[in-house]
């Protein structure tokens, strides 16, 4: 983004607008790398076990009742192939992307609440998914993207529906450390762990500063099997 001069002249005192606008590169980088991050991992083709949506349970085609059925059992679901992976390759799955449509019906679920305390409120969020399916972490990729043209009638939305991850991310990475998916970032340039980098300069042309951002990284699926990417689990 360009900060003219004039703009910065302008500005009440409280006001940092510089500050202001590096952080909302930095926020755009961050939902830049999100949007990187799901396009990779919750796609198809990507894992080898790969359940779906159904009308009935059946385990051998990979097949999962509807989680918004009033009869849904994602507890077992994920137990279940929790278990799949544990056999194939000996390490357990511990962690969860959700879709927000998928959240709610979660939160809505009977076995879901039948597992809330009575002795304190009970309010259903991503740490108490992570108790009820024996995770250490449950996410919901709760992101929004406009597909519309600049101009354009804004039609926003998730960056996706209906989907789920259940996958094995080890404490920290390794050469030798299986995990199913790694984010490869460069440090050149000065940049983050992450792969993110923030500068401003100035543009005398322009008589601006220019905050700029950048991001150096790649996420790549390399346990294919450590991975159980489930799809179409809404009616």
């Amino acid at each position: 983004t360009a900060l003219p001069d004039v703009y910065q002249m302008r500005a009440d005192v409280p006001l940092d607008i510089l500050q202001s606008n590096t952080e909302f590169v930095t926020q755009q980088i961050l939902l830049q790398r999100e949007q990187m991050f799901f396009d990779a991992a919750l796609a198809a083709s990507v894992w080898d076990t790969q359940p779906a949506g159904a009308s009935s349970v059946n385990r051998g085609a990979h097949q999962v009742l509807y989680w918004d059925n009033a009869s849904a059992t994602p507890i077992k679901d994920i137990r279940y192939y929790k278990s799949y992976v544990r056999k194939l390759t000996g390490f357990t799955p511990n962690a969860l992307v959700i879709t927000p449509d998928v959240a709610d019906a979660l939160f809505d679920c009977a076995e879901i609440i039948a597992r809330m305390p009575t002795t304190e409120a009970q309010l259903a969020d991503a740490a108490f998914l992570a108790k009820c399916f024996g995770l250490e972490e449950v996410t919901i990729a709760s992101g929004v993207i406009d597909t519309a043209v600049e101009g354009a009638t804004a039609t926003p939305g998730w960056y996706g529906t209906e989907k789920a991850l259940l996958f094995y991310k080890p404490k920290s990475p390794g050469l030798m450390t299986p995990a199913a998916m790694y984010c490869y970032s460069v440090k050149q340039f000065d940049g983050d762990y992450m792969g993110a980098r923030t500068r401003v300069y100035r543009d005398e042309p322009r008589e601006s500063q220019i905050v700029e951002g950048n991001l150096y990284c790649d996420f790549k699926a390399v346990g294919a099997d450590l991975g159980v990417y489930f799809s179409g689990l809404m009616t």
